[in-house]
C-alpha cells in the first residue's frame, strides 16, 4: 500500500511540474503571437502610407503637369 501512495504522490508532482511547464510556454507563445501580429501590422500600415504618400504625389505631379 505505501508503494502504490508514494507512486501516486511522485505521478502527482509530475503531472503539477508539466502543468507549470505548459502554462509558462503557453503564455510565451501568445506573448510571441500578439508581437508578431503587432509587427506584421505595423508593417502593413508603414507600407500603406508609402503607397499613400505616393499617390498623392503622383497627383500633385500629374495636377503640375497638366496647368504648365
Amino acid at each position: 500500500m505505501e508503494d502504490l501512495n508514494d507512486r501516486t504522490v511522485c505521478a502527482d508532482t509530475d503531472l503539477r511540474v508539466d502543468m507549470e511547464r505548459w502554462h509558462k510556454n503557453k503564455q510565451k507563445d501568445v506573448k510571441e503571437l500578439f508581437i508578431e501580429a503587432a509587427d506584421r501590422q505595423i508593417l502593413y500600415y508603414e507600407k500603406v502610407s508609402i503607397i499613400m504618400k505616393f499617390n498623392v504625389y503622383l497627383t500633385f505631379s500629374r495636377d503640375d503637369f497638366t496647368l504648365n
